[in-house]
C-alpha cells in the first residue's frame, strides 16, 4: 500500500472546521501460475462524536460494506490473474469543528 496522499484544510470564511482528505491505492501482484480469488478489505474511520463527520472516497464501490458486521470495514472480491498486477483505490474525507481535538487527527 502506498502511503496516503493527505491533506489537511479548513472549510468555509472563517475556517470554522478541519479537514483531513486520505487517498491510497493498494496493489496486489498475483506471482503465481494460476488465478487466485481474493479479497482487499479497507476501513474507514466511524466517529463516535456527531460533530465529527466521515465521508467514504471510492472510485470502484466495494462489493460489501460491514464486512464481518464490522462497522466502516469495505470489501472487494476479485480474481487476480496469474502474473498480474491489480489495484484499488480508496479513502476518505474526515471534518470536525476546528476547536476539537482527536487522537491521532
Amino acid at each position: 500500500m502506498r502511503p496516503p496522499a493527505d491533506q489537511a484544510a479548513g472549510e468555509g470564511p472563517s475556517r470554522k472546521r478541519r479537514v483531513r482528505t486520505r487517498h491510497y491505492r493498494i496493489a496486489l501482484t498475483n506471482r503465481h501460475d494460476r488465478a487466485v480469488a481474493g479479497s482487499v478489505r479497507f476501513r474507514v474511520p466511524v466517529p463516535r462524536n456527531e460533530a465529527i463527520e466521515v465521508a467514504p472516497w471510492f472510485p470502484a464501490a466495494p462489493d460489501r460494506e460491514a464486512v464481518d458486521g464490522k462497522q466502516g470495514v469495505h470489501a472487494w472480491e476479485r480474481t487476480f490473474p496469474a502474473g498480474e498486477t491489480a489495484a484499488i483505490r480508496a479513502g476518505y474525507r474526515v471534518s470536525m469543528p476546528a476547536g476539537k481535538s482527536v487522537l491521532r487527527f
